[in-house]
């Protein structure tokens, strides 16, 4: 038996009243799921809580066979994030959040500076790469 891409068991969170309550998932490598529902529904905390942005109340969750919630590092390093509400410091240039980031997952020095230019080239922010975020458009925020 495959190690499920993502296995979620009895996921529960609640804010002033439950929003995920006793989810089960699995999904194999390679396959695609999409969630659907009307807003409110919980599609975005559930995303949020796989991704490690949200702590569920109850439940777990296995990335790649890596328990999220004992070892959410390691499970960033396999998992990306992209949200439809960029989550950037208006502060920071894109250099330096790509340097924050890379900080929080704990990827070392060497590693995420080489990785922060090959990413800063790569979609095409080198002419922006040391302009404050607070200045771009929500696409350029999303890259």
């Amino acid at each position: 038996m495959t190690t499920p891409a993502l296995a979620i068991s009895s996921l529960a969170k609640s804010f002033d009243r439950p929003v995920v309550t006793d989810l089960d998932l699995t999904i194999k490598a390679g396959e695609f799921y999409a969630l659907l529902g009307p807003n409110g529904a919980g599609k975005t905390t559930i995303l949020r809580m796989v991704a490690g942005l949200l702590q569920p109340d109850a439940g777990s969750i296995s990335i790649f066979g890596i328990d999220a919630r004992r070892d959410p590092i390691a499970a960033k390093r396999i998992t990306a994030w992209v949200s439809d509400e960029p989550m950037v410091y208006d502060r920071l240039t894109p250099t330096e959040y790509l340097a924050f980031v890379a900080g929080l997952w704990q990827v070392e020095s060497h590693e995420a500076e080489t990785r922060a230019n090959d990413l800063i080239d790569w979609l095409g922010l080198r002419p922006h790469a040391n302009e404050l975020c607070g200045g771009f458009s929500k696409g350029m925020l999303q890259k």
